[in-house]
């Protein structure tokens, strides 16, 4: 069973669904895969366009790893060309 946080529309969950088309339920997945695998970090110092990117990005991540692909090259490419911050 989903915990029940897990389905709470946030506002970046909204904006996932937004920018991949996915259902509710796959954004909480998707926002877990842009911050432990796409940024290694928090979401809220990123741009807008960073997040939306982000998302498209994930999704295709959680695509792949339902297909029983392990990681798609591609997929990785893409995550390694995104703007790292600067601490």
């Amino acid at each position: 069973m989903t915990h029940p946080y897990k389905l709470k529309m946030t506002g970046y969950r909204r904006l996932i669904v937004e920018a991949t088309g996915c259902n509710p339920n796959e954004a909480a997945e998707i926002e877990d895969v842009m911050r432990d695998v796409v940024f290694h970090s928090t979401l809220d110092w990123q741009t807008r366009d960073q997040l939306i990117e982000a998302a498209r990005l994930a999704y295709s991540v959680c695509r792949d790893r339902k297909g029983g692909t392990h990681r798609n090259p591609a997929s990785i490419r893409e995550v390694a060309k995104m703007p790292q911050p600067g601490f």
